[in-house]
């Protein structure tokens, strides 16, 4: 449920209106399916790693053992920073949806300083008290959507106004439209409209995040595995019903970059003002620039102004919500990075990062949540007029998109080694220990751990990589072709992107200069065993074992090592093996074999040469 509350946020309702506005009908409905099927691609093989690794931080831990342990640390501050200027952005939404009943400022105020006291309340409760909120917030957020979209059907077969709304199935199909104002042609608005449907998708791959919390890490498996798949299904069930009641031309819509109609020397608010006396949504003449989200537009269009109060209700709501699950997620992924950080360390700054990872009894990192509210300042820069101000902002939330996205592309370049450094040592991979990495079976334990299509793999993790570096690189990059406001525009594109390949040089450098290469070795057995068994033992060291079993194991693994001969001692990769295997089942450990307890060959020439 955390999931569904950070994914399912006002910024689907706002970010629909406007593909909407800029591309037509048709093309909002391909660009929600595009990304939506983007997102699917990659959780197929970020899933299919968690649930043979349900690790704390898997993100960032795949990248650094598949991949390269530079990369990971940039994929891990960038995917920190997506989560706390989300959290900052919902907020800023939330002080707009207000709006939508007062136009006064203070309202404004009011929701940017409240809000953040709620939500740091919330994130510093026990787990038990945050789950139950985040359970309770999901299951309402589910059921409203579902009504919703079932609502905006019913309203266009004509409910609330005597007749059809008189759009169908045949206009969408023929609705790829385009604003000369802001694309040439209905081709760029459609690469355009792609781009703007990735930031409601931003929060699918969280569920990777909630194993620090989990009970037991392997309860993350089904959500994992299905979560992108509801998301896709949710929204495309709900656009199709938004574009059927309202038309691309509406003067509500929300305005991409205002690049259309009315005064263009500041971007419009995303989510509805209402002027002294809420107009009709079809009037042809608007005293005010004023948008609103597509639900509100619609409901509007029945004549039943209540109902329209009670959907920006929900939104003012689902911000909170969302914003309280993106806190949490920022916190756990600070709380990640700083373990991996010395904390007796030289450097005054190291051990304070460190200092990060603490753990508090009820396991809430209470120092990486009040790290990640550090970005609680930022709505305040929608207050007033001032152009510069409000540009700052939106720069600021634009690049925590698109480096969102790089991180996709970075999980399914770690499944990519991860699945042909499996496929080229597939005759190494037997014994109780490694034949469930036989994923190609399909049966046994390795069945467990696959994803809906993961025979179609690696088709779809190339698929999902090569797509993510498009959208953000390059479909993006066609809103360029209009010559209005192209800093703001380029700098909300590539900034993130720019940033993080900064970061990425500087950490090579450093390494290079200590005679370090910092890629991931995983093409022969030996490193790919160790990688494998690293992150294994991770898992098994958080799973719920009682004492008693695992002492019965421990005894039971001695008495195999003693009937190997081994019964003079074993050496110190024993040992730890020992240890990590305490915590498999009673199946497992019997069933050891001797090719599973053979020494690193290092370990075998150090024996031979005693």
């Amino acid at each position: 449920m955390i999931v569904t509350s950070t994914v399912i946020g006002v910024g689907f309702f706002v970010s629909s209106g406007e593909i909407l506005a800029l591309a037509g009908p048709g093309s909002t409905i391909l660009a929600f399916g595009v990304v939506g099927l983007v997102t699917c691609a990659v959780m197929e093989g970020l899933s299919e790693m968690v649930m043979q690794f349900p690790v704390a931080s898997p993100m960032v831990e795949f990248v650094k053992e598949f991949v390269d342990r530079d990369l990971a640390w940039v994929v891990g501050l960038t995917y920190w920073y997506t989560y706390a200027v989300s959290y900052a952005a919902v907020i800023a939404a939330a002080g707009d949806v207000v709006a939508y009943w007062s136009l006064n400022d203070s309202s404004k105020v009011l929701v940017f300083l409240l809000f953040p006291l709620l939500v740091l309340a919330a994130n510093n409760y026990r787990a038990k008290v945050f789950g139950n909120i985040e359970i309770v917030g999901g299951i309402l957020k589910i059921a409203i959507v579902l009504v919703l979209g079932i609502a905006m059907y019913v309203i266009n077969s004509g409910a609330g106004l005597g007749h059809d709304i008189g759009t169908s199935l045949k206009d969408i199909k023929d609705g790829i439209q385009h604003r000369d104002e802001a694309a040439p042609s209905g081709g760029v608005a459609a690469l355009i409209a792609i781009s703007l449907a990735v930031y409601p998708y931003i929060g699918v791959e969280a569920v990777t995040v909630t194993a620090l919390e989990a009970r037991d890490p392997r309860q993350v498996k089904f959500a994992a595995k299905n979560i992108a798949w509801i998301t896709l299904l949710l929204y495309m069930f709900n656009i199709i019903g938004f574009v059927l009641n309202v038309q691309w031309t509406n003067p509500y819509l929300p305005r991409y970059y205002d690049q259309w109609g009315g005064d263009n020397s500041e971007p419009v608010s995303l989510v509805g003002n209402e002027v002294q006396r809420r107009q009709s949504p079809t009037s042809p003449t608007l005293t005010h620039q004023m948008t609103k989200a597509l639900p509100v537009i619609a409901l509007e269009q029945t004549q039943k102004r209540h109902f329209a109060d009670a959907i920006n209700g929900f939104l003012l709501y689902s911000a909170l919500s969302t914003a309280n699950s993106a806190l949490f997620v920022a916190s756990r992924i600070c709380h990640g990075l700083a373990q991996g950080l010395q904390d007796d360390a030289d450097s005054i700054v190291i051990k304070w990062l460190a200092s990060l990872s603490h753990v508090g009894a009820d396991k809430i990192p209470r120092r990486a949540v009040f790290a990640s509210w550090i970005l609680s300042w930022v709505p305040l820069l929608s207050l007033g007029s001032s152009f510069t101000a409000k540009s700052v902002q939106q720069v600021l939330f634009s690049a925590g998109s698109t480096t969102c996205v790089l991180v996709w592309a970075s999980q399914s370049l770690a499944f990519l080694r991860y699945y042909y450094a499996l496929r080229d040592h597939s005759k190494e991979l037997t014994g109780s220990r490694y034949s469930r990495y036989r994923r190609w079976e399909r049966m046994g334990a390795a069945k467990e751990t696959c994803s809906h299509l993961g025979h179609w793999q690696p088709g779809l993790a190339w698929l999902s990589l090569l797509a993510s570096v498009a959208i953000v690189l390059g479909f993006a990059g066609a809103g360029l072709v209009s010559d209005q406001h192209l800093v703001l525009k380029a700098l909300n594109i590539y900034l993130g992107p720019g940033t993080g390949l900064i970061i990425f040089i500087v950490l090579k450098c450093f390494r290079f200069a200590r005679g370090e290469i910092g890629l991931a070795k995983i093409n022969d057995w030996d490193s790919l065993r160790d990688t494998l068994d690293r992150l294994a033992n991770s898992v098994r060291q958080r799973q719920p074992q009682s004492d008693d079993e695992g002492g019965e194991y421990e005894h039971e693994l001695a008495h195999t090592i003693r009937h190997l001969g081994l019964s003079g001692g074993a050496p110190q990769y024993m040992t730890s093996m020992l240890g990590s295997t305490a915590h498999q089942s009673r199946e497992e450990v019997v069933g050891v074999q001797s090719s599973d307890l053979m020494p690193p060959q290092t370990e075998l020439h150090r024996a031979k040469d005693t």
